[in-house]
Order: C-alpha cells, then structure tokens, then sequence
C-alpha cells in the first residue's frame, strides 16, 4: 500500500517562519517603547499639575495668613508697617507675602460718632509662590476693607 501522506521538502521553507518571528519581535519592541514613553509624559503631566497645585495652595494660604485679625488690626493701628513673615510649610517652595495699605475713606453711611463717623481702611495682600526647580510660580492678591472709627 501507498501512503497517500506527502512529505513535506524541508529545503523550500529556507526561514520564513524566522523571518515571520523576528517582524514580529520587532512590532512588539516597538509596541513596548510608545507605551513607555506615553507613560513617562503622562507621569510628567502629573507632576506639573500637583507642582501648580502645591503653589497655588502656599501662596493662598500665605494671602490668607496676612489677612488673620491680628494682621488688621495691627495695620489698622500702624499704617505705614508691612508685614512680610511667612513660612512655608513645604522646603521647596519659596512664599513671598506682602501686606500694603491701600488708602483711608470715609465710610459712607457710617455716621455714628458725631461728626467723624467711621472709615474705610483698605488692605491688599500679595503673596507669591515659587518652585525654582521646575518652574512653577502662583501670584495670589486678596483684599480687604476694614470698618474703623475715624481719628479724632
């Protein structure tokens, strides 16, 4: 009996299935490296958005220890000081804060006290937030006006 089985020639292949393999190999490297690099830039992204966080908060958080009650009241009593003593609480991030007098008004509708009444004294607080190493700064102005009897 004839096997009806071919067999199959070993020489006609000469490695295509090699050469199959080996494109293979290569989109999967190639694959591996742009999901890679994707990863870092999102990584990048990551930061930058938690480093602008990071001083936005600092530097509100410095505009906003100016304005405490004693800060006014000190400035109301003392208008041409400036306070500019803040602490970060974060060693990377460098804060500047400044509280300024903006002017002295009357105060319109205020007229308790005979004929000085009362008067609006306006202050403004900057304070900015910096970190130097990857280029991140946020500027933070708050006002605030403060009712006060009026100088005899």
């Amino acid at each position: 009996m004839h096997s009806s089985i071919k067999k199959i020639d070993n020489r006609k292949q000469k490695g295509s299935v090699l050469l199959v393999a080996l494109v293979l190999v290569l989109v999967s490297a190639l694959l591996g490296v742009s999901a890679m690099q994707s990863s870092r830039l999102e990584s990048q992204l990551t930061n930058n958005v938690r480093f602008e966080q990071t001083t936005f908060r600092t530097a509100e958080a410095a505009a906003e220890s100016l304005l405490t009650t004693d800060n006014i009241f000190f400035l109301a009593n003392n208008l041409d000081d400036t306070v500019s003593s803040i602490q970060s609480i974060e060693s990377a991030v460098n804060v500047e804060a400044h509280f300024e007098l903006l002017g002295v008004a009357p105060a319109i509708g205020y007229s308790l006290g005979g004929s000085n009444g009362f008067q609006n004294i306006n202050f403004k607080a900057t304070s900015v937030a910096t970190i130097k190493s990857v280029n991140s700064a946020k500027k933070i102005i708050v006002g605030v006006k403060r009712l006060a009897v009026a100088d005899i």
